[in-house]
């Protein structure tokens, strides 16, 4: 069995955040992410509630990483679990997550303000509409709104969240931004928010992380992809991983 192996479902956003993570890091080749294990759970077919899965994760939501040591069951703590891992093999690697004290913790101000504010108002803004066809009320759109407001005049002079380089604050901000639109929903007057979104889009693997959710969004709005309808497990998918009014991992 390897070292490490990671349940995902692909169209997740924190999902989406992890493997984009990994992506980056096994640019380096360090033997522990070599080794790491990526495992698609098929959520429609209800494998994130089977026993063998509750075993792993109690709460029954993806992502989920086993290591030698235990599991771990939140993005942003995989995320960091994985560039510490990766610090080790590789010190003078850009693992997206700073070494300074100062850039480390503006790094996780940025996480917990994700998990805390952002994520947790496109959650309630988007799930219900996803798989209740319920409209966002006005103050769940004011939620996303302000949200977005402090992520527009915080990029007003900074390339990325917390400062001049990409971190992992960055990738899960974006993949939760994307949720927005399953639901067709935008948020005006926010330029500096799309450019940094055009910047994170150039990120090598972004694409190819980003391919499942990019054909869940085609099927729900008809619009032609490679593989529409062969992903239309994702909206189940989503279900399992998040549920309001905590939307996810």
């Amino acid at each position: 069995m390897p070292k490490h192996v990671l349940h995902i479902s692909p169209g997740s956003a924190p999902c989406r955040a992890v493997l984009l993570h990994l992506h980056l890091l096994r640019e380096l080749e360090t033997p522990d992410l070599a080794d790491l294990e990526v495992r698609h759970l098929d959520l429609q077919a209800g494998e994130h509630k089977g026993d063998e899965y509750l075993a792993i994760h109690p709460r029954g939501v993806v992502p989920t990483l086993e290591t030698p040591w235990g599991a771990l069951t939140e993005s942003r703590a995989i995320m960091r679990y994985l560039a510490e891992l990766a610090q080790v093999a590789a010190p003078d690697a850009d693992t997206l997550y700073p070494r300074s004290l100062y850039q480390r913790a503006r790094v996780n101000e940025w996480l917990d303000w994700d998990l805390g504010s952002f994520y947790k108002a496109i959650g309630a803004a988007v799930y219900p509409k996803l798989f209740g066809d319920l409209e966002p009320d006005h103050a769940q759109l004011e939620a996303v709104a302000k949200a977005f407001s402090v992520l527009e005049r915080e990029l007003a002079e900074k390339i990325y969240v917390a400062g001049p380089r990409l971190t992992i604050a960055d990738l899960s901000l974006a993949m939760g931004a994307t949720m927005l639109r399953l639901v067709n929903l935008e948020v005006d007057d926010s330029p500096n928010v799309e450019g940094w979104l055009i910047r994170m889009q150039s990120i090598p693997g972004w694409n190819e992380v980003n391919a499942p959710f990019e054909q869940w969004h085609a099927s729900i709005h008809g619009e032609d992809s490679p593989s529409a309808g062969a992903d239309a497990a994702h909206t189940n998918a989503a279900k399992g991983e998040a549920s309001p009014p905590r939307p996810s991992a």
